[in-house]
């Protein structure tokens, strides 16, 4: 089955740019790492306390962007030891099972995802070094969120599947 369409729909043009987003943090933080060294060479006083705000903040962009991009190319990680051995539709009950199980814990986990990045918003809580951790947290529930809307769309293909074997 092909995952990915010839005519991408909003979703998926709107992983795309999760995707890049995280991309280009995962392509920013070595620079600031680099930066942090060579400040550390030059200056006697040593880096700046700002740089491990930055580098932690930015380590949230790729996580939490690419989950359900991850998901979606199936490179999460699996332990199928047992459900690989289990035959034909009884499998299909077992994955199905096992995707209402990942939905129903990813679904807690945007609620909590959205109530910590609400939360950070109006109290607009800043890092140690006063660093503003408010802007880059709404990366925590609209990364978590893509996941769910993936993990959801592949209960609605498992259903299909099911049906058709049940035919």
């Amino acid at each position: 089955m092909n995952r990915f369409p010839a005519h991408p729909s909003m979703a998926d043009r709107g992983s795309d740019a999760l995707l890049w987003i995280g991309g280009f943090t995962c392509l920013l933080l070595p620079i600031v790492l680099l930066v942090v060294v060579v400040i550390r060479a030059i200056v006697p006083g040593g880096i700046p306390i700002w740089s491990l705000d930055v580098c932690e903040l930015l380590m949230w962009f790729p996580t939490y962007l690419g989950l359900g991009m991850v998901w979606r190319m199936g490179r999460h990680v699996r332990v199928a030891v047992f459900v690989d051995k289990i035959p034909g539709r009884a499998r299909l009950i077992v994955d199905l099972g096992i995707l209402a199980v990942a939905f129903l814990l990813s679904a807690a986990m945007l609620w909590a995802g959205i109530r910590a990045c609400l939360v950070s918003w109006v109290e607009q809580r800043k890092t140690y070094s006063e660093f503003p951790e408010y802007y880059l947290s709404t990366a925590i529930p609209i990364g978590i969120g893509f996941l769910v809307y993936e993990i959801g769309m592949s209960i609605r293909t498992k259903f299909r599947e099911f049906r058709e074997r049940r035919g």
